[in-house]
């Protein structure tokens, strides 16, 4: 759902405000939003931010 919602975010950027396409940018949010939704939603509260973004989302 984050990765949904960060393409179409970056979608409407392009669209409405003629911005240029920030791939990396939407990678960052939806590392930093899955992490804060992750954390705070499951029971794996110790996790940390630095193990989280060292996660390689092409591995997938």
């Amino acid at each position: 759902m984050i990765t949904c919602w960060a393409s179409w975010r970056e979608r409407n950027k392009k669209v409405f405000e003629d911005s240029t396409l920030r791939v990396l940018e939407v990678v960052v949010i939806v590392k930093s939003m899955s992490f804060l939704w992750h954390k705070h939603r499951s029971r794996f509260k110790s996790i940390q931010l630095k193990d989280w973004v060292c996660f390689l989302l092409y591995i997938l």
